[in-house]
Protein backbone atom coordinates (compact mmCIF):
# COMPACT_ATOMS: atom_id res chain seq x y z
CA UNK A 1 0.00 0.00 0.00
CA UNK A 2 1.52 3.56 -1.08
CA UNK A 3 1.33 5.97 2.08
CA UNK A 4 0.65 9.44 1.82
CA UNK A 5 3.15 11.35 4.29
CA UNK A 6 2.08 14.89 5.83
CA UNK A 7 3.56 17.86 4.41
CA UNK A 8 4.23 19.35 8.42
CA UNK A 9 4.79 16.61 10.42
CA UNK A 10 5.98 13.33 10.37
CA UNK A 11 3.25 11.30 10.41
CA UNK A 12 1.76 9.11 7.23
CA UNK A 13 -1.21 7.98 6.06
CA UNK A 14 -2.30 4.90 4.22
CA UNK A 15 -4.25 5.57 0.64
CA UNK A 16 -6.20 2.70 1.85
CA UNK A 17 -7.81 4.77 4.63
CA UNK A 18 -9.24 7.12 2.15
CA UNK A 19 -12.86 6.05 1.30
CA UNK A 20 -16.02 6.94 0.13
CA UNK A 21 -17.06 8.77 3.24
CA UNK A 22 -14.04 10.69 3.19
CA UNK A 23 -13.41 14.34 1.73
CA UNK A 24 -10.77 14.83 -0.21
CA UNK A 25 -9.44 19.23 -0.89
CA UNK A 26 -7.02 18.73 -3.51
CA UNK A 27 -4.41 21.50 -4.19
CA UNK A 28 -2.28 21.47 -7.37
CA UNK A 29 0.06 23.81 -9.37
CA UNK A 30 0.68 21.49 -11.77
CA UNK A 31 -0.36 20.86 -15.52
CA UNK A 32 -1.79 18.28 -15.46
CA UNK A 33 -3.73 17.21 -12.43
CA UNK A 34 -6.07 14.66 -13.92
CA UNK A 35 -3.30 11.51 -13.24
CA UNK A 36 -3.94 12.47 -10.02
CA UNK A 37 -7.34 13.03 -9.72
CA UNK A 38 -8.19 9.96 -10.91
CA UNK A 39 -6.31 8.20 -8.66
CA UNK A 40 -8.13 9.50 -5.54
CA UNK A 41 -11.56 9.17 -7.63
CA UNK A 42 -10.86 5.16 -6.77
CA UNK A 43 -11.01 5.73 -3.45
CA UNK A 44 -13.73 8.99 -2.91
CA UNK A 45 -15.34 11.06 -5.18
CA UNK A 46 -15.53 13.79 -3.18
CA UNK A 47 -12.96 15.67 -4.05
CA UNK A 48 -13.36 19.98 -4.13
CA UNK A 49 -10.00 20.39 -6.52
CA UNK A 50 -8.09 24.12 -5.88
CA UNK A 51 -6.11 24.21 -9.30
CA UNK A 52 -3.53 26.58 -10.28
CA UNK A 53 -1.16 27.07 -13.02
CA UNK A 54 1.79 24.91 -13.36
CA UNK A 55 4.59 26.55 -10.81
CA UNK A 56 2.05 28.57 -9.53
CA UNK A 57 3.37 30.68 -6.30
CA UNK A 58 0.81 30.82 -4.11
CA UNK A 59 -0.32 33.91 -2.43
CA UNK A 60 -1.80 34.75 0.90
CA UNK A 61 -5.08 35.10 -1.03
CA UNK A 62 -4.77 30.99 -2.14
CA UNK A 63 -3.81 29.80 1.44
CA UNK A 64 -6.72 31.51 3.11
CA UNK A 65 -9.05 30.24 0.16
CA UNK A 66 -7.83 26.52 1.16
CA UNK A 67 -7.83 26.83 4.88
CA UNK A 68 -11.66 28.32 4.64
CA UNK A 69 -12.65 25.76 2.37
CA UNK A 70 -11.21 23.14 4.49
CA UNK A 71 -12.76 24.27 7.63
CA UNK A 72 -16.88 24.47 6.25
CA UNK A 73 -16.61 20.98 5.01
CA UNK A 74 -19.05 19.25 7.38
CA UNK A 75 -17.30 15.60 7.01
CA UNK A 76 -15.27 14.64 9.68
CA UNK A 77 -13.17 12.51 7.67
CA UNK A 78 -11.86 15.43 5.77
CA UNK A 79 -8.17 16.22 4.49
CA UNK A 80 -6.37 18.33 1.91
CA UNK A 81 -3.75 16.34 -0.37
CA UNK A 82 -1.19 17.93 -2.78
CA UNK A 83 1.61 16.77 -4.62
CA UNK A 84 5.34 16.20 -3.79
CA UNK A 85 5.86 19.76 -6.04
CA UNK A 86 3.68 21.50 -4.49
CA UNK A 87 4.49 20.16 -0.48
CA UNK A 88 7.82 21.92 -0.85
CA UNK A 89 6.45 25.48 -2.11
CA UNK A 90 3.97 25.33 0.78
CA UNK A 91 6.35 23.94 3.83
CA UNK A 92 8.67 27.25 2.39
CA UNK A 93 6.19 29.85 2.37
CA UNK A 94 5.30 32.19 4.80
CA UNK A 95 1.70 30.26 5.29
CA UNK A 96 2.90 27.24 6.53
CA UNK A 97 2.14 28.32 10.26
CA UNK A 98 -1.35 28.87 9.00
CA UNK A 99 -1.58 25.82 7.17
CA UNK A 100 0.38 23.11 9.98
CA UNK A 101 -3.02 23.31 11.98
CA UNK A 102 -4.63 20.83 9.19
CA UNK A 103 -4.10 17.65 8.13
CA UNK A 104 -2.21 18.18 4.87
CA UNK A 105 -0.77 15.64 3.01
CA UNK A 106 1.24 14.40 -0.16
CA UNK A 107 0.58 12.33 -2.71
CA UNK A 108 3.62 10.09 -3.85
CA UNK A 109 5.07 10.86 -7.56
CA UNK A 110 5.22 7.69 -9.19
CA UNK A 111 7.00 6.38 -12.31
CA UNK A 112 5.92 4.36 -14.69
CA UNK A 113 7.98 3.93 -18.03
CA UNK A 114 6.45 2.79 -21.28
CA UNK A 115 7.21 -0.57 -22.69
CA UNK A 116 9.47 -1.54 -19.70
CA UNK A 117 12.04 0.95 -20.35
CA UNK A 118 13.27 1.57 -17.41
CA UNK A 119 16.78 -0.04 -17.30
CA UNK A 120 17.38 1.99 -20.56
CA UNK A 121 16.59 5.34 -19.09
CA UNK A 122 18.98 4.26 -16.66
CA UNK A 123 21.92 3.59 -18.82
CA UNK A 124 20.84 7.06 -20.81
CA UNK A 125 21.25 8.75 -17.27
CA UNK A 126 24.69 6.96 -15.96
CA UNK A 127 26.33 7.93 -19.69
CA UNK A 128 25.35 11.55 -19.34
CA UNK A 129 26.36 11.24 -15.88
CA UNK A 130 29.79 10.25 -16.42
CA UNK A 131 30.32 12.43 -19.85
CA UNK A 132 29.25 15.67 -17.93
Amino acid sequence: TEDLKAVFSDSQLSVQTIEENFTVLLLTGIAKPEPLMNEIKKHTQNIVHHSYPDHHNYSEKNILKLFTAFNTIKSENKIIITTEKDAVRLKTNSFAKLLNQLPVYQWPIQIDFINDNEQEFNTLIKRYAQRN
